[in-house]
């Protein structure tokens, strides 16, 4: 039998601190479809989001790419 590879996940302010910017930019970044992985942890309004970290690697290599 094969492990089935569990998906690994960053919540919002881990990925601000890699990215060197404030927890709204990852929020607009969530909206805007970077990270189309990303949802929020049920329970209620101030539930944190949990991103993969597939979409935040792919979205760095993407702007690091761009110049950006």
């Amino acid at each position: 039998m094969t492990a089935t590879k569990q998906p690994q996940y960053l919540t919002m302010t881990q990925v601000a601190e890699m990215f060197e910017v404030n927890r709204t930019s990852v929020h607009d970044w969530i909206v805007a479809g970077k990270f189309p992985g990303a949802f929020r942890v049920p329970g209620g309004a101030h539930t944190p989001w949990l991103i993969p970290v597939e979409d935040v690697e792919k979205y760095k290599k993407e702007r690091d790419q761009s110049g950006n």
